[in-house]
This record gives C-alpha cells, structure tokens and sequence, in this order.
C-alpha cells in the first residue's frame, strides 16, 4: 500500500470535520499540516495528526524538472526562487528555496553576462544538476525547453510577447533577447 506523504501547508480537513493534533495547524477554519508525513485520522476523537515518517522519501534528484522566478541578476550567475508542484506521478519539492543559474549552464556556447540572458521578475523552467551539501541546488537552461516561460518589461512590467528569437514590450515598443522556451507564453506546465 502506497502512503500519501504531505508537505507543510497542505489542505487536510476543515475544523468542522477535524481539529489539529501532532504535526497540524488551524488558520481560519482550515487544518493544515506543519510538517512532512503521512496524514492519520482519528474519527472517534475527531482529530487530525501528521505522523513523520521513518524514512524521508527522496523528492529531489538531479535532471528533475523545475520550476522558478529570477530574483537576482549578476554577471556569473542568476538566483532564482524555486517552487514545489505536484503531478500525477510525482511531486518536487525543492531542498532549498533558492538556486543558481551558473554563466556556464544557461545555453550551449559562449555567454558572456547573464543578465543578457534573464531579468529580474522572469518565470523559468530549468533542470537541477547538481545540488551541493543538500542544499545549494545548481540549475541549468540548456536546451530548448529551458529557459524563461514568462517575462515582464523592465520598464513598464506588462507581459512581454515572442516575436521569433526576441521578445517585445507592445506597450514600450522595446525587444529583448533572453534565453526563451520553445512554448513562451504557454508553457506546458506540469500535470
């Protein structure tokens, strides 16, 4: 039998149904968990705990895919902010917060700065290779599915549009070039 792990933060009953045990918060009339487990539910007591497992499952590996915003530029490399998601078949949850884009893993060939490359306020979509005393996660864009999904004008901070390898501000009539997916716009996000 496979156990449904959550993660802090997730949905597990209403106050009505469940009040919080072990592992579980009430904000608003909702319960939520507090820490990563497997969810039990007594209903004689009508209460809700998160029992933490014996072993942490391994959410995390490198070449998963993932999912961020740019929150600093430098001339070597980019932070970005990371988020977890679910799918179907599997759910990521970052082992840290924030990653780094290196100069030498946003494209195949030469890339002189990276702040030609991404802006500060960019979505992105890129691959972890390789993460360091288990929380200094390094991300790549190399590849076509990689890079910024969504981007915003540095000026006036509308949506840009995709015109062939550049983007373009309707509003500010400026371009950019950045490291773009293939499906800019609308990007197939995990299911």
């Amino acid at each position: 039998m496979i156990e449904l792990f959550v993660t802090p933060g997730e949905k597990l009953a209403e106050v009505e149904e469940f009040m919080p045990s072990d592992g579980a918060y009430e904000s608003e009339g909702i319960v939520y968990a507090s820490s990563i487990g497997v969810p039990k539910y007594d209903e004689m007591e009508h209460e809700v705990r998160v029992e933490s497992p014996k072993r942490i499952p391994r959410f995390n590996v490198v070449n998963s895919i993932v999912y961020g915003r740019i929150t600093q530029t430098f001339d070597q490399y980019a932070v970005v902010e990371l988020f977890p998601y679910n799918t179907r078949r599997f759910r990521l949850i970052p082992p840290s917060k924030y990653a780094t884009i290196h100069v030498s893993n946003v494209r195949k060939g030469f890339v002189e700065n990276v702040r030609n490359e991404f802006g500060v306020g960019d979505w992105i979509r890129a691959k972890i290779v390789g993460i360091q005393k288990r929380r200094f996660v390094q991300l790549s864009t190399e590849g076509a599915n990689y890079g910024i999904i969504k981007a915003y004008c540095s000026v006036c901070r509308r949506p840009l549009s995709r015109r062939g390898a550049v983007l373009y501000c309707p509003r500010c009539k400026r371009e950019y070039r950045r490291k773009i997916t293939m499906d800019y716009g609308q990007p197939k996000l995990p299911r």
